[in-house]
This record gives C-alpha cells, structure tokens and sequence, in this order.
C-alpha cells in the first residue's frame, strides 16, 4: 500500500499496535509540514498527495552506513562547539568546523531529513495492520526516525557553520551573480514557468504564502521542467532546480504580480 493511499483511507484508525501508531504519527506530522496544509494531518484532504505519491516512487535507497554516518558527525559536531565553549578557543572560528557530508558532498538541503521519514514511514504502513509486529523492525524503524531528527540539526548546522565562514560577503556581488544566472536563457524558460505558475495561484487567492505556494506549484512545476527537457529545451541535469533559487523565483513572482497591479 503507498502511504497516499493510507493516509486517504484513514488507516491510521485500523493500526492494531500502540506503538506502531505512535511512530505513524511521529512521521506524519514533520512530513505534513512540507506536503500538507493546516494543522489536521488527519485529514487527507489537507494533504498534496500527488507530490505525497511522486516522493515516494522516486525513493532511493538510504546509504547503509547512514545512520552511523549521521550518528559519528553528530557526536563530532558537538564535541567541537562543547570544547570551543569549555576552553575558550574561538566558538565562532567555524572555518575548521566539521561539515556533514553524504559521499563528499555537503548536505545543505534541509529537506534531506524527510528521506528517512518516508522509508520508515513505508516500513509502518506494510507492518500497520499486524497485532504483534516483529520488534527488530520496530527498532529499526526507530533509529530511521531519530535519524531524521538529527540530520535536520547537521542541516541547520552545516548552514551556520557555511554562513559564518562568508561573514563579509558583498550583497552586490550576489545580486549580480544571481541576475547573470537568472539571464541564462535556459533559466529564464524555467524561471518563466514557475512564475507563471504562482501568479495563476496568487490570482485565485492572494493570501498564499511562499510556502503553500512552493507546495501547490510544485508538482506543476516538475512537469512543466520535464516538458521543457521532452521538447529540448532544456537539458537533463537542467531538471533540477535548488530550494533556494525556487524560493528566489516566487517571491520574484509575487513582486512582479504585486507591481503590475499596482500600476
């Protein structure tokens, strides 16, 4: 069963053991922060379950070392900042600051801790109707969950240490170089997209906030990209677009909306 159909026929109810629940909605809440609306995660109306449904079909296996990664650069994370606080040394020296890292790559996106939200959460959903589930599998559910928990810290972290490292950078040089990456005729298609999209959203009701709109669009916006790359546009590795220039594009949108009614 995939977890959009679980959550659209309340399954949640039938759950047999305790426990099992209880982790069901420990996964459900954080993820409806980000595929959801309001506060009833209950609800399955209150739940974008096509991007629910995407996530989950495009799921890649989690590194089997993950949660001992995730555990050993915790542990080393907070022996840096408790011996820079017990000694003295410098607490805001981050440039020597351990980086969380999935195979050398700086993790950044702070959506990564729902990874392992959505496999545990996979896990729950084939055990949910089971009166005595297997207490290994609850166990390592578990971990999954609290795995999650303490990437989206290493997250937070790797961004304050990636921050303070670039203290005195120039505004204007970012502004520049995000205008000459916007002027780039490939993102000036993408951006136009996703423009597009949230003024058609903002025009039906204008008190969506960047958030919603960054969960109503966002299917959309998969496909429109997937369009453009079938009609070569744009090119595979085009297809993905960052949180942050996303976020950069609507509220770019919404100004450009606010502007033109203005005038």
């Amino acid at each position: 069963m995939l977890i959009s159909e679980f959550i659209k026929q309340d399954k949640i109810d039938t759950t047999k053991y305790k426990q099992v629940e209880r982790l069901i909605i420990e996964c459900l809440i954080p993820l409806h922060s980000v595929y959801g609306f309001d506060d009833n995660y209950f609800d399955h109306n209150n739940w974008v379950l096509e991007s629910v449904d995407k996530e989950e079909n495009n799921l890649k296996p989690l590194p089997n070392d993950l949660i001992d990664i995730v555990r050993s650069t915790t542990n080393t994370m907070t022996g840096e900042i408790k011996f820079s606080t017990y000694t003295n040394s410098g607490l805001f020296k981050y440039k020597k600051k351990t980086l969380f890292r999935i195979d050398n790559e700086i993790i950044v996106d702070r959506e990564y801790y729902f990874k392992p939200l959505f496999w545990a959460l996979k896990r729950l959903v084939s055990i949910h109707d089971e009166e005595h589930p297997s207490i290994d599998e609850v166990i390592e559910i578990t971990k999954l969950i609290e795995c999650s928990r303490q990437l989206d810290l290493l997250v937070q972290l790797n961004w304050l240490w990636i921050c303070e490292t670039q203290k005195n950078f120039n505004p204007e040089q970012v502004t520049k170089r995000n205008q000459d990456f916007d002027n780039q005729p490939i993102n000036i298609e993408k951006k136009k997209e996703l423009q597009n999209l949230v003024i058609c959203e903002l025009l039906k009701n204008d008190k969506l906030t960047i958030s919603e709109l960054r969960k109503i669009t966002k299917l959309d916006y998969e496909n429109k990209l997937n369009e453009l790359y079938n009609s070569d546009i744009i090119g595979e590795d085009d297809i993905e677009v960052s949180n942050s220039t996303v976020t950069r594009w609507i509220e770019e949108g919404i100004q450009l909306l606010n502007n033109s009614t203005e005038d």
